[in-house]
């Protein structure tokens, strides 16, 4: 499937949608995902815009940058902040999550779970810009974190919770 999969983007035929929206799901291969979203952006079928939306919240970070670009490519608008949020954090845009604010708490929050330890020191960073408290708990479980830098970064969070508080 993989050699087909950037194929059948190229030649923009919509009976490919339905196969390259299953391959969004492939749980062994990030590469048939990757893949299958930049074909689904590249063929432009609104049916694609939903799973695109879920793979947002892939657990890898090249996926959900693919599937960003692919529903840019399609025009898609985010029907709400929560969409918008998750659309950042694949973009990796972290100051618009703070200036987003408070829809982005929650995304940001489960973004501290990421794999990808730069991920996860930007998510801390952003949540203590914005200041909200419900990031303090999940903050604080990060500060037992593998990387040094994460644990520094959701400790600096902490700090700047507890200044706004003040």
């Amino acid at each position: 499937m993989e050699c087909s999969i950037g194929s059948w983007g190229d030649i923009g035929d919509s009976r490919a949608v339905e196969p390259l929206i299953e391959a969004l799901g492939d749980e062994e291969d990030r590469g048939i995902r990757w893949r299958a979203a930049v074909a689904l952006g590249e063929i432009g079928d609104e049916r694609a815009v939903e799973p695109l939306i879920e793979t947002l919240k892939d657990e890898d970070i090249i996926v959900r940058w693919n599937a960003a670009e692919a529903l840019g490519e399609i025009e898609w608008q985010p029907k709400d902040d929560v969409e918008r949020a998750y659309y950042l954090i694949a973009r990796e845009q972290w100051n618009k999550l703070v200036k987003l604010g408070e829809p982005t708490v929650e995304p940001l929050i489960k973004t501290l779970g990421d794999k990808d330890w730069d991920v996860r020191m930007r998510a801390a960073r952003a949540l203590g810009e914005i200041g909200d408290e419900r990031a303090v708990e999940p903050l604080i479980e990060l500060l037992e974190d593998d990387d040094e830098g994460v644990r520094e970064s959701a400790e600096e969070a902490l700090e700047k919770i507890k200044e706004q508080k003040s």
